[in-house]
């Protein structure tokens, strides 16, 4: 199948629909790689002409067999610690994680409630990792709204990897995560100055999370505040996931971001709720990160 099959916008008559489909024969009265500027392009379809085809290339064997079907595909890990090591001096750092919030129509049924968030409206709370380069390497996006971020991680295929140690290095996350060996989180009861630099080099550190998801969220602003996904709850999480592939492949390519809508504003956004448990195994990981590592 052509490449612009996919942007068909044209309406056939009738009798040539009949036709088409017993024939299965699919004609493009309209070319989008023809028809639109580059920039015209990137603000349609939120990614450059060459890496439409990049994609386009990519996935051809699943487009030329429809009746093949794929599992979801989850963002590769990547080994980034000296990325982040160069931001803040953290070493051994290897992700930083955060959850945010994409907005959808009430999914009804039993458990709509639960989609709820604490500020009133409908969406999943999507948990993202990323690395030092904003290319995110992990995404889950099947919880409800209502969920705390610690509890969609402690329930996450990622934390038992880290548990199993299948997964090496460190995350970095804000105060709504729970401390542990894996994950360092800041300290709430400052008391002395290596924790103070320990908490600044940690809050640059996971800053880059909180650039990811909004640059994300500005080249696709159907995941933004402001706007709601507006299919199926099933197709709604698989939307999350197929943008953040996106998301990698365009900055993989450099792909310039289509002008901003202002969609991708986040004060909407509910506020991350302080995690009150401890672990007092983390904690004393942390000191003797600080020890090791903060001067």
């Amino acid at each position: 199948m052509d490449i612009v099959a996919l942007f068909q916008t044209a309406q056939q008559e009738a009798d040539e629909m009949q036709e088409r489909r017993r024939l299965r024969i699919f004609r493009d009265r309209f070319n989008p790689l023809e028809e639109y500027s580059d920039e015209d392009f990137i603000g349609r379809f939120r990614l450059s002409k060459d890496t439409f085809v990049h994609l386009m290339e990519i996935i051809r064997l699943d487009i030329t067999h429809p009746t093949r079907r794929s599992s979801a595909l989850t963002p590769a890990l990547q080994l980034i610690i000296t990325g982040f090591f160069d931001i803040a001096q953290m070493p051994g750092i290897f992700g930083a994680i955060d959850g945010t919030h994409v907005p959808i129509i009430n999914p009804g049924g039993d458990d709509a409630a639960r989609f709820i968030n604490r500020k009133g409206w409908y969406s999943l709370n999507c948990q993202l990792v990323c690395d030092s380069n904003l290319l995110f390497t992990n995404v889950v996006s099947r919880w409800y709204g209502s969920a705390h971020d610690s509890r969609i991680f402690e329930n996450s295929m990622l934390r038992q990897q880290y548990r199993d140690r299948t997964i090496r290095g460190i995350l970095v996350g804000d105060p709504a995560y729970t401390c542990t060996s894996f994950l360092l989180t800041p300290i709430r009861n400052v008391h002395t100055e290596a924790e103070r630099r320990y908490n600044v080099t940690q809050r640059r550190t996971r800053s880059v999370i909180e650039r990811a998801i909004g640059i994300w969220k500005r080249r696709f602003p159907c995941v933004a505040f402001g706007n709601r996904l507006r299919c199926s709850l099933q197709h709604n999480m698989a939307i999350v996931v197929a943008t953040v592939c996106l998301h990698n492949l365009a900055r993989e390519r450099n792909d310039p971001l289509p002008g901003d809508d202002g969609s991708a504003d986040e004060d909407g956004q509910p506020q991350h709720v302080a995690n009150e448990e401890v672990d007092v195994r983390g904690d004393v990981f942390r000191q003797r990160y600080i020890r090791q590592n903060v001067t």
